[in-house]
């Protein structure tokens, strides 16, 4: 997996509960903290812009 990477709740909406994270060992002490109370998802950040919803 590349850096940086989103981390994610699983419970979440939106961008509630999302950070970005650049190394393993962020990742790895997100995990093992206090911060870390449910499931979760790490996913690659891909930067660009975001695109406009149609009505």
């Amino acid at each position: 997996m590349n850096f940086p990477v989103i981390v994610k709740d699983t419970l979440g909406a939106g961008s509630i509960g999302v950070e970005v994270m650049n190394s393993y060992e962020e990742v790895e002490s997100f995990l093992n903290s206090n911060r870390n109370n449910s499931d979760i998802i790490v996913e690659e950040l891909i930067q660009g812009e975001q695109g406009r919803r149609r009505s």
